[in-house]
């Protein structure tokens, strides 16, 4: 009964007193470090990863939209880690995760400057696992 009185209680304070649901937390995530090696890849380019054996990048829902994210899958399929495509700060455009080659992944796709001059789309990461949404996800320049 005590139980029963005390949750009733803190739901009608909730309902007087407006309570609303938290916003999620937000991650941040930073520029790879060209030449970083882990033992599922190495950073060889600001956009681009040289993969070990049997490692796979698999293109998922990212900061930037579909496919703008990438899940580093193992060779026995579980997750390695999660990467992101963006623009640098400051510049505009689209990115997408690329695999198209077998060896590496890559970031691809166009962005454009303030001047609109053309630069490369960069790659974020590593966070250890698929966040739950990628929305919340801050991209920081290094």
């Amino acid at each position: 009964m005590r139980v029963l009185v005390a949750t009733a209680a803190i739901a009608g304070t909730c309902v007087l007193a407006g309570c609303s649901k938290q916003p999620p937390t937000t991650t941040e995530m930073y520029s790879v470090v060209v030449g970083e090696k882990t033992d599922l890849y190495e950073v060889v380019g600001r956009n681009e990863l040289k993969l070990a054996a049997n490692v796979k990048v698999k293109a998922v829902q990212g900061p930037g939209g579909s496919d703008s994210g990438m899940l580093v899958l193992r060779a026995n399929g579980t997750t390695g880690g999660y990467m992101a495509c963006s623009c640098p700060p400051g510049c505009s455009g689209t990115c997408k995760a690329a695999n198209d080659n077998p060896d590496h992944a890559s970031c691809s796709g166009g962005c454009s400057n303030s001047e609109g001059v053309g630069v490369s789309c960069e790659m974020y990461g590593p966070l250890p696992g698929p966040p739950k949404d990628p929305l919340t996800i801050k991209l920081v320049h290094r």
